[in-house]
């Protein structure tokens, strides 16, 4: 007669147990400082900061259409806002971003209308909001420098046109 094993008796799985109990730990428990460190989770401040970011109307891809009849500085005729757009998705990496790229492609706006241009080609080319697709690659401090950066540059607003 063969013996029946108590290690398991009831035939209750073990596995599955161990690891819902450790997936409840880190979301509910470890999961926000763990979130953190990793940069998925943000704090209040890091928040805020993104915040900052996506309420700059530059940043929407709408911007020139809800400016109405202006003049403004746009993309020399040799270069396009298309380039730009490139160089800040390319600089995304899956493990590592190459924020020297995308710090490269900013600095070549030189006005708040071309980040506009810039935003729109964005979204054309790859379906996704600009400013949440940075601030998704940004630590807070970035993110500060990155908005600092954009309130010192000029508008790009020449005249309003009167017609």
């Amino acid at each position: 007669m063969a013996t029946e094993s108590n290690s398991n008796k009831f035939n209750v799985p073990v596995l599955p147990i161990i690891l819902g109990g450790g997936a409840i730990y880190l979301t509910y428990l470890g999961g926000s400082a763990i979130g953190k460190k990793l940069g998925i989770v943000k704090d209040q401040a890091a928040q805020a900061a993104v915040t900052a970011l996506t309420e700059m109307p530059e940043f929407d891809k709408n911007y020139f259409s809800k400016l109405g009849p202006v003049s403004v500085y746009k993309f020399p005729s040799n270069r396009s806002p298309d380039e730009i757009a490139k160089a800040i998705f390319d600089s995304k990496g899956f493990f590592k971003d190459d924020k020297d790229k995308f710090w490269a492609a900013i600095k070549r706006l030189d006005y708040r209308t071309k980040l506009s241009q810039v935003a729109l080609s964005f979204y054309t080319l790859y379906q996704k909001d600009l400013a949440n697709y940075v601030s998704s690659m940004l630590k807070e401090e970035e993110i500060k420098r990155l908005t600092d950066y954009f309130n010192s540059i000029p508008s790009g607003i020449v005249a309003v046109s009167k017609n």
